[in-house]
């Protein structure tokens, strides 16, 4: 996969570009050391790797690689409780619960220590398209694609029970009912219990859960396609059939209005800096801050998904597009440096690996879902492959990953949701 970085990006320091500094102040000069570096170090390194396979440090990489390199069945157990596909999936972020539904009308919620049904949520009878566990577990979102939202409260077990007594008596009770037009897309607020929705007809909707409030932006004539927050809770990011826009939800006033060629539905928001980035089936990536647009880069194919670097000194962000070919489809992963708008890394995946799901979950991981049923990992610094951990051969097309109990769940079409643990191995490259 090495051979796949493009001309140029040979010489580019990863680990620096990881401790870039956000400060303000110190961003010229930031940028001044990530361009100029250790270049002839950097140089050197970069041809021993083109020219040759004697390197060292490159050997000693690829025998940790293969160690890692797994068979073994990637499942702890399987939730089948389920008669459809599953389409949404969601973990409480400290308890030992899950969340998932097949889109039609049933919703479970269970255990992920025994996969037994904590709790059944049957009453409205349409597609439900967002579930979610607002930032700290108190509340569960449910939105239907006819514009019906629900937020339960999920109560805490009796005073004699222990937490991680499975199963508790009652878990969830609905507190709150909204009704809007056909939903597009639902998301919480992350360090405060509000809702955001947008609908089709390009309304968007602020619901304040526990002061029973609400406010509509002003409406664009378009449907409303995403919508993501801000990493300091005050913004909105909002895409659009023909644009992207950045409301200020304080002074509720819009900041800036970009057009966009085509549909850029792929959203997403930096969790640490007011950093904001598109993309859509043109392949342009479009990097915003606070003022509105300051760069522009072009990847090939229609791009499907963002992943920010989890590091609160990075600026990175990984791109994951589509290329449709004769031969079939491929994902491509690039890598940008959002203030300089360079290109980091770049690699193919082989269409029976095509990407489905990813996440950005250490420095220099990626971990993703596949077509072929498989979880594998990369590191984005040598753009090679740590891991993989072998599925069943069914679509993963979503999952999540909870770093404080290394587990994963994973949504299938087959009706089945899975609990993966993972393994030690991958653990503690994370942790080095």
């Amino acid at each position: 996969m090495r051979s796949n970085i493009p001309k140029g990006c040979e010489d580019f320091d990863f680990k620096e570009a990881l401790q870039f500094i956000v400060d303000e102040e110190e961003e010229n000069v930031e940028d001044d050391h990530i361009e100029d570096g250790d270049g002839e170090d950097n140089d050197e390194e970069s041809d021993e790797e083109d020219n040759g396979e004697d390197n060292d440090g490159e050997d000693n990489e690829e025998q940790f690689i293969e160690e890692l390199e797994l068979d073994e069945n990637a499942t702890s157990f399987t939730f089948n409780n389920h008669i459809f596909e599953i389409t949404v999936c969601a973990l409480h972020p400290h308890r030992k619960m899950a969340i998932t539904t097949d889109g039609e009308d049933r919703v479970f919620l269970w255990d992920t220590v025994h996969a037994q049904v904590v709790q059944t949520v049957l009453f409205h009878r349409d597609k439900i398209i967002y579930l979610e566990f607002c930032h700290d577990g108190t509340y569960l979102a449910i939105g239907y694609i006819d514009g019906e939202l629900f937020v339960f409260k999920v109560l805490p077990p009796p005073v004699s029970q222990p937490e991680d007594c499975i199963p508790h008596s009652v878990h969830l009770q609905k507190v709150w009912q909204k009704s809007t037009s056909l939903l597009v897309w639902l998301r919480w607020h992350h360090t405060a219990y509000v809702l955001f929705a947008g609908d089709y007809t390009g309304e968007v909707f602020i619901f304040d859960i526990q002061n029973c409030d609400v406010k509509l932006l002003p409406r664009e004539d378009e449907t409303s396609k995403n919508g993501q927050i801000s990493h300091d809770g005050k913004k909105l990011l909002l895409s659009y059939d023909s644009k992207i826009k950045l409301f200020d939800i304080e002074t509720y006033k819009v900041l800036w209005v970009v057009k966009t060629n085509t549909l850029h539905k792929a959203i997403a928001c930096s969790k640490y800096h007011a950093t904001y980035i598109s993309g859509g089936f043109d392949g342009q990536v479009n990097f915003f801050n606070d003022t509105g647009i300051h760069g522009i880069a072009q990847v090939n194919g229609d791009i499907l998904f963002f992943a920010f670097s989890p590091s609160s000194h990075s600026k990175l962000v990984a791109v994951c597009s589509y290329l449709y070919e004769e031969s079939g489809t491929r994902s491509q992963i690039t890598v940008w440096d959002c203030t300089t708008h360079s290109l980091c890394t770049s690699f193919y995946i082989p269409s029976r690996e095509n990407i489905l799901c990813m996440e950005w979950i250490s420095d220099y991981v990626l971990l993703t879902s596949t077509i072929s049923g498989d979880f594998i990992a990369y590191n984005l610094q040598s753009a090679s492959k740590i891991l993989t951990l072998k599925g069943d051969g069914v679509p993963i097309y979503f999952f999540k990953y909870k770093k404080n109990e290394h587990i994963i769940l994973t949504a299938l079409d087959n009706g089945h949701a899975k609990i993966c643990e993972v393994p030690m191995q991958l653990i503690t490259y994370l942790m080095n």
